[in-house]
C-alpha cells in the first residue's frame, strides 16, 4: 500500500491507457490530456527528429521510412495538442521539424537532378 485511492489509481490507468497518437484514443481527464501531450512533444522537434532519424536507421527504413513517417504523423501532431501550454511548445518544436524535412527534401531532390 502506497496510500492511493482507488480513483487514484484508476485516473492514472486511463491516462496511460488513452495517451498514445498511434492508438486513436481520447483522453478521458486532464492527466490523460497532460500524458498524451507529453508523449506527443517528445516527438516532436530536433531531439524528435532526431529519434525518429535513429529509428529508421535501425528498422532499415531510410530516409524514405523517416520521411513517411513525418508525413504520417510527425506533422500531424501539433494539431492535436490539449494544453495551452503543450500547444505553445508544440507549435515552436513544429517549425523546427517542419524546416528539417522541407530541407532534407530539397537536398534530395538537388541530388537526384544533379
Amino acid at each position: 500500500e502506497v496510500g492511493y485511492t482507488e480513483n487514484e489509481i484508476e485516473l492514472v490507468v486511463q491516462a496511460i491507457g488513452t495517451h498514445r497518437f498511434s492508438e486513436g484514443l481520447t483522453p478521458t481527464s486532464i492527466e490523460g490530456e497532460i500524458l498524451s501531450d507529453a508523449d506527443k512533444l517528445d516527438a516532436m522537434g530536433a531531439i524528435g527528429v532526431f529519434r525518429a532519424i535513429a529509428q529508421a536507421s535501425m528498422t532499415g527504413v531510410g530516409i524514405d521510412g523517416f520521411l513517411s513517417h513525418a508525413d504520417e504523423k510527425l506533422l500531424k501532431l501539433h494539431e492535436l495538442m490539449y494544453t495551452k501550454q503543450a500547444k505553445t511548445l508544440a507549435e515552436k518544436r513544429h517549425v523546427v521539424l517542419d524546416r528539417f524535412v522541407n530541407q532534407l527534401r530539397e537536398e534530395i531532390q538537388s541530388n537526384v537532378e544533379a
